[in-house]
């Protein structure tokens, strides 16, 4: 069978359809025994926000934990037996880690896409509310037309992502429809509070701290939406090299513009970061990116940390 789903947000039609076949399989151990629908996403980001959606009517579990890399994790037996165990599979989608093919592969559940129909930028997009007649370093090294997903970086798309899910809960479950709008709807209103916040804390930063170098190419919709621009990046993509060319580069970027910050990933190796570091003399700090932790456990807390490592 095809994998149902991948990179295709299945109509409401369809969702209707596949939510009698799902309420008849066995699914994932505790949350059959309870009533509760299993999930299984593909980051503790989208985790969260299914459970704020869901709330206790469902049983959520990220494939990936926290503190991992999407892109470099690897399956083990027993998250190919959740994953096919599962009422409802939740996947980012537009490329974002063979992972996520795993997961729409291995699934009898219900797929959903929250990426399908969003309007995301290409990452040849300048990542920068400015009029620049420059070609920056992100055009000059990404291919023109691949598409962001990093949408969470984004509280607008979230909140799109968020209406997605509540679609597909509802359509599993009718008898919880008005459950869901209802915590979906209360959700977003914290979501846009907290937008509200993050803009106010960032406008107050002078000119040379709203240029921002960070680890890999995955801030654009955030410096978008909050009036930042990204000056450049160290890695394109993780686990590739920078050429020494594209590091001489970004190196007299941020000696031009007085950069005082480079911003890493915890998941990652900060080894070039540390380079760059060196030779322009600029401070480094760490930024989460597609993961939560201890630290910041839900969306929101994300979001704060974010904006608080960028300002304070």
């Amino acid at each position: 069978m095809p994998p149902r789903g991948l990179h295709r947000a299945l109509p409401i039609a369809a969702l209707a359809t596949l939510s009698v076949a799902a309420a008849c399989s066995d699914g994932d151990g505790d949350a059959a025994r309870d009533g509760r629908i299993s999930v299984v996403t593909s980051t503790t980001i989208v985790a969260d926000l299914v459970e704020q959606v869901g709330g206790n009517a469902v049983a959520v579990r990220s494939v990936v934990p926290e503190g991992a890399d999407v892109h470099t994790f690897t399956f083990a037996p027993s998250d190919i037996r959740d994953v096919s165990d599962a009422d409802l599979v939740v996947i980012v989608g537009a490329d974002l880690a063979s992972v996520e093919e795993r997961l729409a592969e291995n699934t009898s559940g219900l797929v959903v896409v929250l990426t399908e129909g969003m309007r995301l930028r290409s990452f040849g997009e300048k990542a920068t509310p400015e009029d620049d007649d420059g070609e920056g370093q992100e055009a000059k090294r990404r291919t023109p037309g691949s598409v962001d997903p990093h949408f969470w970086m984004d509280v607008g798309l979230a909140i799109e992502a968020v209406e997605r899910i509540r679609e597909g809960l509802a359509a599993l479950d009718a008898d919880n429809e008005d459950a869901y709008s209802e915590r979906a709807a209360g959700y977003i209103e914290e979501l846009r509070t907290v937008d509200g916040e993050i803009a106010e804390i960032l406008a107050r930063l002078p000119p040379e701290r709203r240029s921002l170098v960070t680890f890999h190419d995955a801030y654009g919709y955030f410096a978008t939406r909050y009036g930042l621009t990204i000056l450049g990046f160290v890695v394109e993509g993780p686990g590739e090299e920078p050429s020494a060319a594209a590091i001489a580069s970004l190196v007299e970027d941020i000696k031009a513009r007085g950069v005082p910050f480079i911003f890493t990933e915890p998941q990652f190796s900060a080894r070039v970061v540390d380079q760059v570091a060196r030779d322009t003399g600029a401070t480094i700090r760490t930024l989460p990116s597609g993961a939560l932790s201890e630290e910041y456990p839900t969306y929101v807390d994300f979001l704060r940390r974010i904006a608080h490592s960028i300002a304070d």
